[in-house]
């Protein structure tokens, strides 16, 4: 501060602020809420697109709003670490691009929610499709990505010179209803040449009776007419029942004659690879229902080729004991797998004319 003797004046204050202009005021005033709402809007998105209602769509490259997404653990999840998604047509599905581990191997979902490697819709030059529908077994419960069956498989086949695409669409806990709408509304667009049903006759007759699976709701047809849902799909915490009225076989082969007329409509080959009992210890009273299942495949096996893995396991000499050891919820293992990707490559190849005419 300095004072001006001459005039006598007041002491002037050198640090006085002099005056802002308006231009700069205004610039200021904007800096300052520009930026806490920038953070605001920042933080909101990084909330939203952590909760996933804010995603990429991947076909047009733009960003889209979406309610979030539900998913869904199955009982005994703190030892499987199996999640799934809240479909509410199919009840649920496999997440699209989720990485983890069950029972500590590998456990990968390609970006169209199937375990298996990426394949487009669009068929590959030279290479025949099989497309496989099935529930836990087909899906790998248990095992690591490349022990599936499906893939060794597919690795039996390109050493025998055979280029065939086996793809995977199996989802844990499935009925034949669920593999019978995939197909309708996903599987046909890979254009398979071939659809193998892997029925799991154990349960897939009784699943496609119930509103439920595992305490997770599902889709079922009303009537063997298939004219009809039970729906909308019950949230998982919603009460769950049986279509009392239907009968467990006449709904099952119902579905599969649906998969079957639905390959003809579209220029596939269908098959169906039943399994299941061979060497379970099965309710006696659930016998009629596997008897009439059997029985209606074998009226059926002069349409299509069917393969009863069981019997080819008792005739390969292969206890159930020995294909499940080590896992204690009665899928297959390791070797199980192994053994079921050989004795399905030995029926495909001595029906490969039947099934794909002779083209290798």
């Amino acid at each position: 501060m300095k004072i001006d003797l001459e005039n006598g004046s007041a002491p002037v204050d050198d640090a006085t602020p002099k005056p802002v202009p308006n231009g700069r005021k205004r610039l200021f005033a904007l800096v300052a809420i520009a930026i806490p709402t920038l953070i605001g809007v920042i933080i909101i998105g990084a909330v939203m697109i952590k909760q996933e209602r804010l995603v990429v769509d991947w076909k047009t490259g733009t960003w889209k709003f979406q309610p979030p997404p539900v998913y869904l653990e199955e009982p005994r999840f703190e030892v499987t670490g199996h999640r799934y998604l809240f479909d509410s047509y199919l009840g649920w599905r496999n997440i699209p691009n989720w990485k983890a581990t069950t029972r500590g191997e590998s456990l990968t979902i390609n970006s169209k929610g199937l375990r298996d490697q990426e394949y487009t819709y669009e068929r590959t030059a030279g290479a025949k499709r099989v497309l496989v529908l099935g529930d836990s077994f087909t899906w790998g419960y248990g095992v690591s990505d490349e022990e599936i069956y499906t893939e060794v498989l597919e690795r039996k086949l390109a050493e025998q010179g055979r280029n065939w695409e086996i793809i995977n669409t199996g989802v844990s806990g499935y009925g034949t209803d669920q593999e019978y709408l995939f197909l309708k509304t996903e599987g046909l667009k890979y254009q398979p040449d071939l659809v193998i049903l892997a029925l799991y006759l154990y349960n897939d007759p009784d699943n496609n009776c119930a509103e439920a699976q595992y305490a997770l709701g599902k889709p079922v047809f009303v009537n063997t007419n298939l004219t009809e849902l039970q729906g909308p799909v019950l949230r998982p915490e919603k009460e769950i029942s049986y279509i009392d009225e239907l009968n467990p076989a006449h709904i099952t082969l119902a579905l599969i004659d649906a998969i079957e007329k639905t390959c003809d409509e579209n220029g596939i080959r269908f098959m169906v690879m039943s399994f299941g009992l061979h060497g379970e210890k099965t309710p006696p009273n659930w016998n009629w229902m596997w008897e009439m299942v059997k029985g209606g495949l074998d009226q059926r096996s002069s349409r299509y080729p069917v393969f009863d893995l069981d019997q080819a396991f008792i005739g390969a000499n292969h206890t159930n004991q020995k294909l499940i050891e080590g896992n204690d919820d009665g899928h297959w293992n390791a070797f199980g797998h192994e053994v079921a990707a050989d004795l399905l490559n030995r029926f495909l190849v001595l029906y490969e004319k039947p099934v794909f005419e002779g083209v290798k």
